[in-house]
């Protein structure tokens, strides 16, 4: 087991150059054990620390999951270890410098990731919930009547939440931008194809080698989509038919993805391309 605090935290903090060799269950426990002692004396600072260093290895160890599993061809297994890990850092928010243990790049990372999935809609749940407490005090929290823990902060280690009680689910949205990212609509008879992730990750030499990805609005020229009738969708994703939208264009209006690897040199260039996230009232 790591022997002391420090130990821990640069083994956290040079994820970089510890990652390989670290033994995440070892360097777990110690800080498990360092925050019960901080706690047992009453030192919320350094406890407080310590569940950023927990938080901060979950968000690592979550990306290096990802990244093994886009290299595996694992792409759904990939994209919840991808969420996950955006979740951690997200909590992580407020409570630690920018970038400390490569928290940063790796959020960037996330984030220029996920655009090259093809998930474009999830389900969403319509909830009524009837009271919550706190995760800290167990009270009853409601609007004129707080218990004194503010959600989001630390208390002996742990972070404030409201637990939901008495929930009933009462109805289920398709939306664009959920909450829960993890909620994708896949079927057995329309499955995914991740030709974007996959060519990108192979082109990669490790997880913390950097890339970049510049997404564009373009129009594509109307031969490309010669086989899609007037009367069909129209490509560029506005729910309008083809005839009623981009064919009375110069083109069919795509988004056009350019990556880099490295310092700003494309190796090799390319670009991708996708339909735009549209509603159907938006301009074309």
């Amino acid at each position: 087991m790591t022997s002391s605090l420090e130990q821990a935290r640069c083994l956290v903090y040079d994820v970089e150059h510890e990652y390989i060799a670290r033994d995440q269950a070892s360097v777990r426990a110690a800080l498990t054990e360092h925050k019960r002692t901080a706690v047992a004396a009453g030192d919320q600072a350094q406890a407080k620390e310590i569940w950023c260093l927990e938080t901060l290895l979950n968000a690592q160890e979550h990306y290096l999951s990802a990244f093994q599993a886009m290299r595996a061809q694992e792409f759904p297994a990939a994209w919840t270890s991808l969420v996950h890990a955006e979740n951690a850092l997200h909590f992580l928010r407020g409570h630690l410098p920018d970038d400390v243990g490569r928290s940063a790049f790796i959020a960037q990372q996330v984030e220029n990731f996920q655009t090259l999935f093809p998930y474009r809609i999830f389900t969403s749940p319509e909830l009524v919930i009837g009271y919550h407490t706190c995760s800290v005090c167990g009270a009853v929290v409601r609007l004129r009547t707080p218990c004194g823990h503010e959600p989001g902060e630390i208390y002996d280690g742990e972070m404030c939440h409201r637990k939901a009680h008495d929930v009933q689910l009462v109805g289920v949205a398709l939306v664009r931008n959920p909450v829960m990212k993890t909620n994708v609509i896949s079927t057995a008879e329309h499955p995914y194809d991740f030709p974007m992730v996959a060519k990108v990750i192979t082109h990669l030499s490790g997880p913390f080698a950097p890339w970049h990805i510049e997404w564009n609005e373009m129009r594509l020229p109307h031969s490309l989509f010669a086989h899609i009738r007037t009367r069909e969708p129209c490509p560029c994703n506005s729910r309008l038919e083809y005839g009623q939208c981009c064919l009375n264009r110069l083109g069919v209006r795509q988004e056009e993805g350019k990556v880099t690897i490295g310092a700003g040199i494309a190796v090799p260039p390319w670009s991708f391309y996708r339909s735009p996230l549209r509603h159907a009232n938006d301009p074309v």
